[in-house]
């Protein structure tokens, strides 16, 4: 059985396997060598996540060596055949996108797209377990909307038309001391900064949220990329109001 080097690498994430599978599907199947060019423009990709600079350091990580057994991985997945030791992540992505190669492919740009502004906006000061667990489209979205001086007035203004609550769920944290219940909700950009880049915002471009509902959002934000309003996410999350 082929292996790789490399061992004490991150596991895949989930867009880096989203990118891997796109290539696995333009290729239909015919899975390409370490010396293809579209498997080394691929491993150069990887390497560029600005939040895995560390380990880019060593030869081992993403290397066109690794990227070819990932799509090997996922064609084990697809046909049942071949290497034994797929992961979870393979499944898994696999099992959501490996019939639906338009939705690869828009994620697949959405990634991409997502990265170029990371490099441009040099935001790659990312503690470790962050970087690991979250995806790229959703952490220059949060980065972005960490903006202490409109979050601090959005608040104001929400307070000033009554209690504080969660658009979504109507979570009002009443049963956290008043002091801290700020700490509670987020604000929510209505349209994905992570693809629009650089745009002025107004308090009608944002919502309040809770921490739980922010979250559970940006995830299916990655499931069904583009734009989804509250209505939208309600109906998917089965909330009622």
């Amino acid at each position: 059985m082929a292996v790789t080097k490399g061992q004490g690498n991150p596991r895949w994430t989930k867009d880096e396997t989203i990118l891997a599978l796109e290539l696995y599907l333009e290729a239909e199947g015919k899975i390409p060598s370490k010396s293809d060019i579209r498997v080394q423009e691929l491993s150069s990709l990887l390497r560029s996540f600005p939040f895995h600079a560390e380990y880019a350091r060593s030869e081992t990580f993403r290397n066109p060596d690794g990227v070819a057994f990932k799509l090997q991985n996922l064609r084990a997945v697809a046909t049942g055949k071949g290497l034994n030791n797929t992961s979870k992540m393979d499944r898994e992505v696999w099992e959501e996108l490996g019939d639906d190669p338009e939705s690869v492919r828009s994620l697949s740009r959405n990634i991409k797209a997502g990265l170029e502004i990371l490099k441009a906006d040099k935001l790659d000061s990312y503690d470790h377990a962050s970087a690991i667990e979250g995806g790229v489209s959703y952490r220059v979205h949060l980065k972005r909307e960490r903006n202490s001086d409109l979050r601090k007035k959005f608040l104001q203004k929400r307070k000033r038309e009554g209690a504080l609550s969660c658009e979504l769920c109507g979570e009002r944290a009443t049963s956290i001391d008043a002091k801290y219940r700020d700490s509670v909700f987020e604000v929510h950009h209505l349209k994905p900064l992570g693809l629009t880049g650089e745009t002025k915002t107004s308090f009608t471009d944002l919502a309040l949220l809770c921490a739980n509902c922010h979250r559970a959002i940006h995830s299916l934000m990655r499931l069904s990329p583009g734009h989804i309003s509250l209505s939208q996410a309600r109906d998917m999350m089965l909330l009622k109001g």
